[in-house]
């Protein structure tokens, strides 16, 4: 799990507001293919993130919607997943856990507090597994801008489809 704290650490100094890269699992890994979503909208623009399937930031507010995927799936459970994703705040505190369904799958959904480089930080993550790869969700923000756009990351969240 050492090369998902140190992805993390490098994409969130990286980004303002923190596009969260997660590594999920040592080893020969890929990504997913034909994941099927529908691109966050409004001040949201495509960034470039090598760790990330696919990421997008705010031009309004640095608030960033991320995801990563890697097949074959981590070992780790949902729970070591969002555990490690959570090292990446400094005096992190979890305001939400639910797990439920995603996908037809049981998922973790997870908010979380703390600070990064001392800005006050706001997560929002969503972790599963499906068909052999494990999937994190994440909205990344300053405190201060988490419900600015809450709502497009509800919006990506809704449209997203692993095969």
């Amino acid at each position: 799990m050492k090369p998902l704290i140190f992805s993390l650490f490098l994409t969130l100094a990286f980004f303002e507001s923190g596009c969260v890269s997660v590594n999920l699992g040592p080893g020969k890994t890929g990504k997913a293919n034909e994941v099927k979503f529908t691109e966050p909208d409004g001040a949201f623009r495509r960034v470039n993130n090598a760790s990330a399937d696919r990421a997008w930031q705010s031009h309004k507010t640095g608030n960033t919607i991320s995801f990563f995927s890697e097949c074959p799936e981590s070992e780790g459970s949902l729970q070591s997943i969002s555990d490690d994703f959570l090292t990446v705040l400094k005096d992190s505190h979890v305001t939400g856990r639910t797990s439920d369904f995603f996908n037809g799958r049981e998922s973790l959904d997870l908010q979380a507090e703390g600070k990064i480089d001392g800005i006050d930080m706001k997560v929002s993550t969503l972790v599963f597994k499906r068909n052999g790869c494990s999937y994190l969700l994440s909205y990344v923000s300053r405190q201060d801008r988490f419900e600015t756009e809450h709502q497009q990351y509800l919006g990506f969240l809704k449209s997203f489809r692993a095969p």
